[in-house]
């Protein structure tokens, strides 16, 4: 296992605030964390499988189509 990463660490890597990344808990969405003792930690594979799972990629004739 690789080193977990504080909500601080997540919030900056994601480019959110560390209060979304809170509000996000408390509502139960977002990237899955650990706790640790009374520690917040984030998984930095769960980390990419969240933003790999939410990419949206477009290819230059679907936008062509659009227009």
């Amino acid at each position: 296992m690789g080193k977990l990463l504080t909500p601080a660490e997540t919030a900056e890597l994601l480019g959110l605030s560390v209060s979304t990344l809170g509000r996000w808990r408390k509502h139960k969405r977002g990237p899955s964390w650990v706790v640790i003792g009374n520690q917040i930690r984030y998984d930095p594979t769960v980390l990419q499988r969240f933003v790999s799972d939410r990419t949206r990629v477009t290819s230059l004739i679907n936008d062509l189509k659009c227009k």
